[in-house]
């Protein structure tokens, strides 16, 4: 009553307030107030090697937050809803992936605001991917080469974007320097929507999960590099790698989340949505 034109709201992307809500109104200024609040909803968690982290978040985007900053303040890398993301090692660990809802993956190669929209080829439509529902998702599957005294180097690297029952995949994601290319959309996975992918650290044992349980591919790393599907002169795509799923038993779905030991594919961990 004593001042009213401060006025409190509280959203799903967390408590704003204003204090000039009644004299500037409709034109009033709103600032957030959850920091040091540990409110916000994330989607996704990427991290790494250095302890840099990236994480997808409702209503707050997708946010860099780097271990040595000792304020404890995160740097908005992309607006929006911050869905799943992804840091690749190329570029010493700095290339990042952060999604938006309805299909929309965008790149940046030195974790900061400069991003690039990567949905290309015959799997774009209207700048974003096609056949993608509300929630953007996607999945990193690498092999990286390590040695005492240089950068670790990536000597494969696919990005898969999920959308329906199926999967797209880049195998150049990681390179500003080409343009992106993804297959054409795959529906062989045979776990119904598929909510992530992860492998051992070879890729020589991948496994993806979703809503309705686990498949394992064993053959991925002996994959030569993917071809353009000349079909699709317009919208060049690449042609789809046929990848061969083994449905695994023990785990019906769905699936929200997965672990495979980094040397023992046959070691895994599944969380179950109840």
């Amino acid at each position: 009553p004593t001042h009213p034109d401060t006025m409190v709201i509280c959203t799903d992307g967390g408590p704003y307030i204003t204090y000039n809500s009644l004299s500037s109104f409709p034109n009033s200024t709103w600032k957030p107030i959850f920091t040091g609040l540990n409110i916000t909803q994330f989607y996704d968690m990427a991290v790494n090697k250095y302890g840099e982290l990236v994480g997808g978040t409702q209503d707050n985007g997708t946010q860099f937050i780097t271990l040595t900053n000792k304020n404890n303040v995160a740097l908005e890398i992309s607006g929006g809803d911050g869905f799943d993301c992804a840091i690749s090692a190329a570029n010493n660990y700095q290339v990042a992936y952060s999604t938006v809802y309805s299909g929309s993956l965008s790149r940046t190669t030195d974790l900061t605001t400069t991003k690039k929209a990567l949905a290309a080829g015959c799997v774009e439509e209207g700048g974003n991917f096609s056949n993608v529902g509300f929630h953007t998702r996607i999945g990193l599957v690498e092999k990286v080469v390590t040695a005492p005294g240089v950068f670790d180097e990536v000597e494969r690297s696919y990005l898969f974007v999920f959308g329906g029952n199926g999967y797209t995949i880049s195998e150049n994601a990681h390179i500003p320097s080409k343009p992106t290319m993804f297959t054409n959309w795959e529906n062989k996975a045979g776990v119904g929507t598929i909510y992530g992918i992860h492998s051992t650290k070879d890729i020589s044992t991948v496994y993806i999960h979703g809503s309705s349980g686990v498949a394992k591919n064993t053959t991925f790393h002996t994959r030569d590099t993917f071809t353009i599907d000349k079909a699709i002169p317009n919208q060049p795509c690449l042609v789809r790698p046929n990848l061969t799923w083994t449905a695994l038993s023990g785990a019906p779905g769905p699936i929200g989340g997965l672990y495979v030991h980094q040397t023992n594919g046959n070691y895994v961990v599944a969380t179950q949505i109840g």
